[in-house]
């Protein structure tokens, strides 16, 4: 009876026991599903965010859209506009500002165009005789393309026609250095060191040219105004009717046997030729500006003021082509186009010009063809006979 009765204590225990295991196990399980189920709803919590944020940022996106098509000159800001003539010109002058705001160049192709645009100006100024119109333009070519031989050539030509002859001189020795073979160089340089009285330079050069090139007439030409401004003077109408003999219908040897019997003091000898070779070529300054010389010389005012006037319309910038004016001017008591000119020529009066002796004193002069005047020229000037332009060889 103790026996059975102590059983059924045991068996009571072992199953409340058992009862507890499966209660306590149970608890946990519903612990785990509690703790996934909050992970679980904490993802989609997150998940929901990240959506949202996702569609903040593409409703950005869509109202930027929306104001590009609404106003796309502020949006973006920084496209260059279509380039056109005068834009190409401006870039060249002035940098562009870049798209990262940054400064740059021009472009090689605009840099060519407006290069083109101003030659091409200089160039048709040229061929219409608008000297310094096209002094102007070849000047703004170069600046843009500064070893062009075709613009330097171009330029030193029509600075010369202007008198400018220092300036010309250094624009052909520029285009010497750049192209020390090109032998079509060497009579306008030799042309302009004869202008600024480096005869022996020019001849020289001249030298080099007439025997590179010795059907040239203004080679010769020019090699003749080289031996008379030595004093050379045989030689140099021997060297004068030779290119006449070439051609005689050519301006420049007509000019230059003037400028050489002048500068003998033959000026009666000396006005038929200056007058033939101007029936040729009418523009010429340079002759123009002998033949003045030449009426002063021999006391014919009227003369050289319409000469030295001729030689002001291809030459306005020869300060002392002005002065010499002035004087005669003065001498036939024109005050007031005395002083405009003297105003032309930088000077107030004649006592302050450098001009020659003979445009001091005009009456100074000879009777005879063959009775010759001494230190008829004081100071070379600009437009001395010993210098003809006549027939210009472009390099």
């Amino acid at each position: 009876m103790d026996i059975i009765k102590t059983l059924s204590i045991s068996l009571l225990l072992l199953v409340l026991a058992f009862s507890l295991q499966v209660g306590a196990e149970k608890n946990v399980s519903i612990s785990d599903r509690s703790d996934l189920q909050q992970n679980i709803s904490g993802e989609e919590t997150q998940a929901d965010h990240q959506t949202d944020s996702k569609n903040e940022t593409k409703s950005d996106i869509s109202v930027n859209d929306t104001k590009k098509q609404e106003h796309p000159d502020q949006v973006e800001v920084n496209r260059s506009p279509p380039l056109t003539n005068t834009t190409a010109e401006r870039n060249v002058s002035a940098n562009k500002t870049g798209t990262d705001g940054n400064q740059t160049g021009p472009s090689a192709a605009d840099i060519q165009k407006a290069f083109s645009g101003w030659y091409e100006k200089a160039e048709n100024a040229s061929a219409t005789g608008n000297n310094k119109a096209a002094a102007d333009a070849y000047a703004a070519a170069l600046r843009l393309d500064k070893g062009s031989e075709k613009a330097l050539a171009g330029y030193g030509a029509v600075l010369s026609k202007l008198g400018r002859d220092s300036e010309a001189l250094d624009i052909y020795t520029r285009l010497q250095n750049i192209s020390p073979n090109n032998t079509t160089i060497l009579i306008p340089l030799g042309r302009e060191q004869n202008a600024i009285g480096s005869h022996e330079a020019a001849l020289a050069t001249l030298l080099n040219a007439t025997t590179t090139y010795p059907n040239n007439t203004e080679g010769w030409n020019q090699l003749a105004a080289a031996y008379a401004g030595l004093s050379r003077y045989e030689e140099a109408l021997t060297t004068v009717r030779k290119s006449l003999q070439i051609s005689t219908d050519q301006a420049g040897g007509w000019g230059q046997l003037g400028a050489i019997l002048s500068g003998q003091g033959r000026f009666y000898e000396a006005v038929p030729a200056l007058e033939k070779s101007l029936t040729l070529d009418p523009s010429d300054g340079a002759t123009w500006t002998n033949l003045g010389n030449t009426w002063t010389a021999l006391g014919h005012l009227k003369e050289a003021s319409q000469s030295y006037e001729a030689a002001t319309e291809s030459r306005p910038s020869d300060t002392a082509l002005w002065q010499r004016l002035g004087a005669i001017y003065e001498k036939m008591n024109k005050t007031k186009e005395a002083a405009e000119a003297f105003r032309k020529g930088g000077v107030a009066s004649v006592s302050d010009t450098p001009a020659n002796q003979s445009v001091q004193e005009p009456n100074k002069t000879v009777s005879k063809p063959e009775t010759n005047i001494t230190n008829r020229t004081g100071e070379e000037p600009s437009g001395s006979p010993v210098k003809n332009e006549t027939n210009q060889a472009k390099a």
